[in-house]
């Protein structure tokens, strides 16, 4: 009985830094919706900024599908913010040892 459950519900934990949460619920709670929609999950985003942790339970397929989308999303938003920084940091080429 409790290996039927386990094939039945799985979760996954992804770090998730706080500063992305906003982003990650979007507004009114639609990208957490979109991410929803379909495949019968639940998305536990912490309330506090301590926890990095955002678990995601549910059916097997729909967990591994809305982790791989949620990675993806962070990720794009890990890589425009490192962007920007690289972009406005930049030194002019006097200044590099080089």
């Amino acid at each position: 009985m409790i290996d039927n459950l386990q094939k039945q519900v799985a979760y996954e934990e992804i770090k998730v830094n706080p500063a992305f949460y906003r982003q990650v619920i979007g507004k009114n709670g639609s990208n957490i919706n979109i991410l929803k929609e379909g495949t019968k999950i639940l998305i536990n985003i912490p309330s506090d900024n301590e926890n990095y942790v955002v678990l995601i339970e549910g059916a097997p397929e729909g967990v591994a599908q809305v982790k791989k989308l949620l990675l993806e999303m962070v990720h794009k938003m890990e890589n425009k913010i490192s962007k920007d920084f690289n972009h406005r940091t930049a030194l002019p080429s006097k200044y590099h040892w080089y």
